[in-house]
């Protein structure tokens, strides 16, 4: 079964190579597509430099800090929607705003405000931000009623429905907000 996997793994990359070199010649501009193989050649050249990793692993810091900040900043609003539904009317269209404007409209705004270090890191957090927090909104909300009723049955405190009903029902939002978060993330900050 492993094994099996792997070929289609391969396969599947293989299949895409082969697409991109087609398009590639279609195309017939090296600048606008370039074949994979001279893109092979080049990563090997920049691979051979000291600030090719240190520039690589300064824009992972970067966005890597900007993902966490938009995850803790998300978790932080969405709890407050939540929680107040004045806070919610206020935070609502925020999010629809930034979720609409377009990454490149984020970008210039952002070089005419902050510092190149600041663009990066702000721009993920503002991908990453309404992803995170309609993720932790809905599994705020989230409530089996069985396990509710169970709750009221026991007695349970605040603290204690927290933490055996909604951390667990929040935890499958928050895995797949961090999947698409992190896609998100990274073409943000590469495009930053």
């Amino acid at each position: 079964m492993r094994f099996r996997r792997r070929q289609q793994k391969i396969f599947a990359v293989l299949f895409w190579l082969a697409v991109w070199g087609l398009f590639a010649l279609l195309v017939g501009q090296e600048l606008l597509v370039p074949q994979p193989y001279l893109v092979l050649e080049r990563l090997w050249l920049l691979a051979g430099r000291s600030s090719f990793y240190l520039n690589l692993l300064h824009s992972l810091y970067r966005i890597c800090l900007g993902f966490l900040l938009g995850t803790v900043l998300g978790a932080i609003l969405a709890y407050l929607t939540t929680a107040n539904p004045w806070a919610g009317a206020i935070i609502e269209p925020l999010m629809s705003v930034i979720r609409s404007t377009p990454i490149a409209s984020i970008i210039i705004l952002l070089l005419i405000w902050l510092s190149p270090t600041g663009v990066v890191i702000s721009c993920v957090v503002l991908i990453v931000l309404p992803v995170m927090w309609s993720n932790f909104v809905a599994g705020i909300n989230y409530r089996d009623p069985q396990l509710e009723e169970v709750a009221d049955l026991f007695g349970f405190s605040r603290w204690k429905r927290w933490r055996y009903l909604r951390v667990p029902a929040i935890l499958p939002f928050f895995f797949a907000a961090v999947q698409t978060g992190l896609g998100f993330a990274w073409k943000a900050g590469v495009a930053a």
